[in-house]
């Protein structure tokens, strides 16, 4: 759905930019950022909140940087897969091959089915939607391979301290 929202978004900026200097690498970026929102940051109590998955991470330096996308996908609309970025990566893709290399971690429910990104790289205790199970994206294809790696590795070990609310 998100990504539905996001082909409009592009395409009716496309029809305006068709009377303006603005270049099509542009308008893919800002329908990548616009899919991303900003988490709810609490700073009286450290604390991250992501509102529609009623969970919160510790703030720190990484989790300040954070951007998400909840999304609900399947038939039904009842699967729930959490993305979690950093803001030096969403809309910064530069080519097709890093297409989804904003997502740089998941959090889904307990399936049969594993995610085609990588193996679980942790767990946390089950959150109200049954968010569980942690998959980081491989930094293989993702532009700098050490930056990328490190900045993922961050991010996981914060998602392992998240709590429901």
């Amino acid at each position: 759905m998100a990504q539905g929202l996001s082909a409009w978004h592009i395409v009716k900026l496309r029809e305006y930019s068709d009377n303006s200097d603005i270049s099509m690498r542009f308008l893919l970026r800002n329908g990548e950022e616009d899919r991303y929102k900003y988490p709810v940051i609490d700073v009286s109590e450290n604390r991250v909140y992501i509102p529609e998955a009623r969970i919160y991470l510790p703030l720190n330096d990484t989790s300040r940087n954070l951007r998400y996308d909840y999304a609900k996908h399947g038939a039904d609309f009842k699967s729930r897969t959490l993305y979690i970025s950093d803001s030096s990566v969403v809309g910064r893709q530069t080519d097709e091959r890093y297409a989804s290399c904003d997502k740089v971690v998941m959090l889904t429910p307990r399936t049969d089915a594993q995610p085609v990104l990588s193996s679980v790289v942790g767990t946390i205790v089950p959150s109200k939607d049954g968010l569980r199970d942690i998959y980081m994206h491989p930094s293989e294809s993702c532009g700098d391979k050490e930056w990328y790696a490190n900045m993922s590795q961050k991010l996981v070990e914060v998602v392992k301290e998240a709590k429901s609310y």
